[in-house]
């Protein structure tokens, strides 16, 4: 009977250890969460938004709904007028470098989460804007928005994206993963969906959990080889490239 005692008190004090780790790691990824949203919110692109979304963008789907807050949050955000890279997020861009163009709309903390939302679905929900670059004879190029968020269409729109993000998530938390997500994206009909997919294939910089070497050549390289004969010159590049060298080493490592 001591013998049965002893060992339910070792089966209890076991289950207990592992839940207590288990409340632990929880916390620590919250509160890492929690910095990374603090950082999201910083002056500069490469140092602040950049840092803090490829951390938020590796926690997935714990992430989520933290960002998914974030959607319904007011806060108009500054940004460095001396940052090129956030000058030109911004669409105030007007010099010689074409440095990577990003279609958001920094000063606003929803459409910052935004970018972090659809960079870890691929999904366009909404947040980015279009633009016009113009070519001067100068060298110069510049920057025209033809859609930007301001306070009054914000006030409009804020509610409705945020709301149909959040409806998405509430059909779809109990199964998503990165790794699906990046799968139908492959299989959709409308070409910037699947090029954000074929981009992560190819960059591969942040987490996708799933994504295996056995994986890549059962269940994306058939989607991956329907998309060869496209139009598009970049895109066909990219999944050309894919094909002879592989996915991103960050995704795969080589040999």
């Amino acid at each position: 009977m001591k013998i049965v005692y002893t060992l339910f008190i070792v089966f209890c004090f076991s289950i207990s250890s592992v839940l207590s780790q288990q409340s632990m790691t929880a916390s620590n990824e919250a509160k890492e969460i929690d910095q990374l949203i603090g950082k999201l919110k910083g002056l500069r692109f490469n140092n602040d938004i950049k840092d803090a979304s490829s951390g938020l963008l590796d926690y997935q789907q714990l992430a989520l709904p933290k960002l998914i807050s974030l959607l319904y949050d007011p806060t108009r955000l500054d940004t460095d007028p001396g940052d090129p890279y956030t000058v030109l997020a911004t669409g105030n861009y007007n010099g010689y470098n074409k440095i990577g163009i990003i279609p958001y709309n920094f000063d606003w903390l929803s459409i910052r989460a935004g970018y972090v939302i659809e960079s870890m679905t691929f999904i366009d929900f909404g947040y980015s804007s279009s633009m016009k670059i113009t070519d001067n004879k100068n060298g110069n190029i510049k920057l025209t928005w033809n859609k930007i968020a301001t306070a009054e269409s914000l006030i409009k729109d804020r509610k409705i994206l945020a709301d149909k993000v959040t409806n998405w998530w509430q059909i779809n938390k109990a199964t998503w993963s990165r790794f699906n997500a990046l799968k139908t994206a492959l299989q959709s009909k409308d070409n910037a969906y699947v090029t954000r997919g074929v981009n992560f294939i190819y960059y591969g910089e942040t987490k996708c959990d799933g994504f295996t070497k056995e994986r890549f050549e059962q269940e994306l390289k058939p989607l991956l080889k329907a998309l060869l004969n496209t139009t598009d010159k970049e895109l066909k590049y990219k999944l050309e490239h894919i094909f002879e060298y592989g996915p991103s080493d960050d995704l795969v490592p080589r040999n």
